[in-house]
């Protein structure tokens, strides 16, 4: 197939026999069978890193995003403005 990722396993077997396995035990089965788990632990691998990054990028804009909220609170321009009572607005409690 030409895939980067291609591995030749040499088999001693024809096409119509190459999926076809006499025993668990047979060598030609287990050579496939670790080249499957092999390819499974790296996707499950690369699959957690990515997990892994994407909470970290969005725990840091969590916290960028309370940092603005903050320096938002603590700006002499905001911080006397009234607040608006509950249900003013209307139904959402937003403008839009």
């Amino acid at each position: 197939m030409n895939h980067t990722s291609e591995v030749d396993i040499p088999s001693d077997a024809n096409h119509q026999d190459i999926c076809k396995f006499e025993t668990p035990e047979d060598p030609r089965f287990i050579k496939l069978q670790h080249r499957i788990a092999e390819k499974i632990n790296v996707i499950v691998k690369v699959a957690k890193a990515e997990l892994e990054a994407r909470k970290r990028r969005e725990e840091e804009a969590q916290k960028k995003r309370e940092e603005e909220e903050a320096q938002a609170r603590e700006d002499p321009r905001v911080k006397d403005l009234p607040t608006i009572p509950s249900g003013i607005l209307g139904h959402s409690d937003t403008c839009s």
